[in-house]
Parts: C-alpha cells; structure tokens; sequence
C-alpha cells in the first residue's frame, strides 16, 4: 500500500504538473492567478495530502505489526517498531485534523519518526543477513 500510495501520486503529479505549468505559459495574465492555485492545489495534495499523510498510514501499521510479533524474542527492537508505528499514526491523525502544533515541534517529530526508522529498517536488515532467529 505503501508504494501503491505513493506511485499513484507520483503519476499525478507527473502527468497533471506538465498540463498546468504548458496552461499557465499560455495563459493571459487574467487567467494565470487560476492555474497558479490549481497547480498549487495539486502539489499540496499530492505532498501532504498522499505522502506525508496517507502514505504514513500502511507504514506505520506494518512498523507496530513486526514491533509486536518481535516483541517476545527481541524486546528494544520491537518496542522500536511499536513506537515508531504509534508516532506514524499519531503523525497522521496530527496532520489529518489540522491539530496546530507548530512547525518546529512538528518538524522535531518527524525527525524522530524517520530516526527510528532507519533504525528498526537496518536492525531488521541485519538481523535477516545474519540469519539469526527473529
């Protein structure tokens, strides 16, 4: 889902962003205000919209998923995953009401959430290349 999310919106993007920016070329300047906030409007929901929201959803599901199948053979590392899965959906409800935190503590946030990912995502990585049992 992951991936679908963000393919689909990549194509979006890709196909939708050429036909606005050729519009506004070719626009008189009456018209350009409009294809301007079409064009903005359509960033805004591919960028916040489909990647940082509902992209963040099957993310963190998966995350708390492993962290809790892992969580009786490998405690930290499944606490990793169950945290990093609660901060994605936390992230996600955040961003989907509207709740005003602040640009810097939402960016502190984030900075956590990616942190931990890595994390959990090179942990998995090398315990799987090691064979060691989960």
């Amino acid at each position: 889902m992951y991936a679908g999310i963000g393919a689909t919106a990549a194509v979006v993007l890709a196909e939708a962003g050429p036909v606005l920016l050729r519009a506004y070329d070719q626009a008189d300047p009456a018209a350009r205000d409009g294809v301007a906030l079409a064009f903005q409007v359509l960033t805004n929901a591919v960028y916040k919209g489909a990647w940082q929201t509902l992209e963040v959803l099957p993310l963190a599901v998966w995350a708390a998923g492993t962290g809790v199948l892992l969580w009786d053979r490998r405690r930290v590392l499944g606490g990793v995953g169950i945290t990093m899965g609660i901060l994605g959906l936390v992230s996600a409800a955040v961003r989907m009401t509207q709740v005003g935190v602040g640009t810097g503590p939402a960016i502190g946030y984030a900075a956590l959430a990616a942190t931990l990912f890595a994390a959990y995502m090179v942990w998995l990585a090398l315990l799987l290349l090691r064979q060691i049992p989960l």
